[in-house]
């Protein structure tokens, strides 16, 4: 009786106001979780399966930008360049790298004919080169669609540029996907890092699938090669540091028509922890 009497009666004002707030913010919490970040789990609950054929599917361009990732582009290059669509080509540009970077591609050339590279000059400045490389990578492409990962991430099925394809038909513009990590059970604080992951990709996958898309990450994401030129390229994030993911898609995001991939199919992976 005495311990119900104090849950009731005995706590001050200030006890009463910080369990109303832990209440008001919990409530809030357990919408996010409901209504909105239950957005991509429903959505590809309703998405239509069924295959496309291939004749309605468009060619597309997979651009990578690589410095001193020899061993990531020997090991997961491969997974990009067999993928199973009909008309699609992988261009890498290298910034200057210094490992065995060069000599990796050229052999992989050798096999596949559908894989391309280049070079960022060498003084371009630092600060700026992602952005340039990724500029080089688009005006090389051959084709208007434009699919962008990095040489550290491996997609996780040979379905990856169908499924993004697939979007497209759909007459989206700009199509944003996950990168799941991938981490060995004994790396510190490893279940905080992939729970943090997936409420990041909650959020903006959610948040896109009701139409508030605001960014993206470049290692899945995919748009169309006349929005870049349209937007003159990255010049709207030219001054700050990266941005040539996330804070550009935040700024074309409106203007487009965005769409999704959360299929198991359409994600990529990797180790890599941002």
């Amino acid at each position: 009786m005495d311990f119900f009497h104090f849950l009731t009666f005995d706590f001050s004002f200030p006890v009463w106001v910080i369990l109303a707030s832990a209440l008001f913010f919990f409530t809030i919490q357990l919408v996010y979780y409901l209504l909105i970040y239950r957005a991509p789990y429903l959505y590809e609950r309703k998405r239509d399966k069924r295959p496309h054929d291939s004749g309605t599917l468009p060619p597309v361009s997979v651009i990578i930008a690589s410095k001193n990732e020899s061993e990531n582009l020997a090991r997961f290059l491969p997974a990009i360049l067999d993928q199973d669509y009909p008309d699609f080509e992988v261009i890498v540009v290298n910034m200057g790298s210094t490992d065995e970077t060069d000599m990796v591609l050229k052999t992989l050339s050798l096999k596949y004919s559908h894989l391309y590279y280049t070079y960022v000059p060498a003084e371009a400045e630092d600060v700026n080169m992602k952005k340039l490389a990724l500029t080089i990578g688009i005006k090389a492409a051959n084709h208007d669609l434009l699919l962008f990962t990095e040489a550290y991430c491996e997609p996780a099925s040979d379905r990856w540029i169908r499924e993004f394809a697939a979007e497209f038909v759909k007459g989206n513009e700009i199509v944003l996907g996950f990168c799941k990590l991938k981490m060995a059970k004994h790396i510190a604080m490893r279940k905080f890092i992939l729970y943090d992951n997936m409420i990041q990709g909650l959020k903006y996958l959610s948040l896109a699938i009701l139409g508030k898309p605001f960014m993206g990450i470049g290692r899945n994401l995919a748009y169309k090669k006349e929005i870049f030129f349209e937007e003159k390229g990255y010049s709207s994030v030219l001054n700050i540091d990266e941005g040539e993911d996330d804070l550009f898609i935040n700024r074309i995001a409106r203007k487009n028509r965005v769409g999704v991939v959360v299929s198991p199919e359409s994600m990529t992976q990797s180790d890599v922890v941002d």
